[in-house]
C-alpha cells in the first residue's frame, strides 16, 4: 500500500530530473581573418581600450523545466581576449598599441552578446545576437559605430556546449570582421 502511494511521486520526481539542463560554461574566443590597412607613417600610437558592458554575465538559458538555472556563460574574459585580437591587428597595421603619447583613442565596447533558444515540438532554435560600439577619437574630433549581427540557427537535437560556443563566436565574430574592415575608420586612422 505505500509502495503504491510514494512510486507515482518518485516517477513524477524522476521525470522532472530527466527534463533539467544543467548550466553550461563556454569559452569565447573572438578571431578575424580582417586587416586594418597599414598605417601611412610609423609611430602613430593608439591607446585601445575593450571593455564588455553587457547587462548580464550570462548570454542566456538553455531552456528546459528549470530554465533560470540553466544559464549560459562565458568561461573566459572575452574583453580581454578581444583587445588582444585587436591589438595584434592594429600591431600588425604598423600602429603602436600604448596607454600614452596616443594619437588616437579607440574605445570598443561588448554591448552584447545574448542567446536566447525555443524549443518546438520537432526542433530547437537559436538565436544569437552580438553588438559591438566603437569610438574613436583624436583632438580633431571623434567617430561612433557599432555593429550588430544576428544569426538563427535550428537544430533537431538539444544544441551540445561546443554547438552553443560556435554560434556565439560566429555572430561576435560577424560584428568583429566588420569593426576590422569599415572604411569609415580606416579614413579616421589615416587622417
Amino acid at each position: 500500500m505505500f509502495l503504491q502511494r510514494i512510486l507515482p511521486s518518485l516517477a513524477t520526481l524522476v521525470l522532472l530530473a530527466a527534463c533539467a539542463i544543467s548550466p553550461q560554461q563556454v569559452a569565447i574566443d573572438p578571431a578575424s581573418d580582417e586587416t586594418f590597412p597599414s598605417a601611412d607613417r610609423s609611430g602613430i600610437v593608439v591607446n585601445l581600450s575593450v571593455t564588455d558592458t553587457r547587462s548580464e554575465s550570462a548570454f542566456g538559458t538553455l531552456g528546459g523545466t528549470y530554465d533560470e538555472s540553466a544559464t549560459l556563460t562565458a568561461s573566459n574574459d572575452i574583453a580581454a581576449d578581444l583587445r588582444a585580437l585587436l591589438r595584434g591587428k592594429l600591431e600588425d597595421a604598423g600602429y603602436t598599441v600604448s596607454e600614452s603619447g596616443a594619437d588616437f583613442t579607440m574605445a570598443v565596447q561588448l554591448s552584447e552578446l545574448r542567446y536566447a533558444r525555443e524549443s518546438g515540438t520537432m526542433s530547437s532554435e537559436v538565436q544569437v545576437v552580438a553588438e559591438l560600439a566603437l569610438r574613436i577619437s583624436d583632438s580633431r574630433g571623434n567617430l561612433e559605430r557599432s555593429y550588430r549581427s544576428a544569426s538563427n540557427q535550428t537544430r533537431v537535437t538539444r544544441p551540445s556546449a561546443e554547438d552553443n560556443k560556435m554560434f556565439l563566436e560566429e555572430a561576435l565574430n560577424s560584428s568583429v570582421d566588420r569593426l576590422i574592415r569599415d572604411n569609415r575608420v580606416h579614413t579616421f586612422l589615416r587622417r
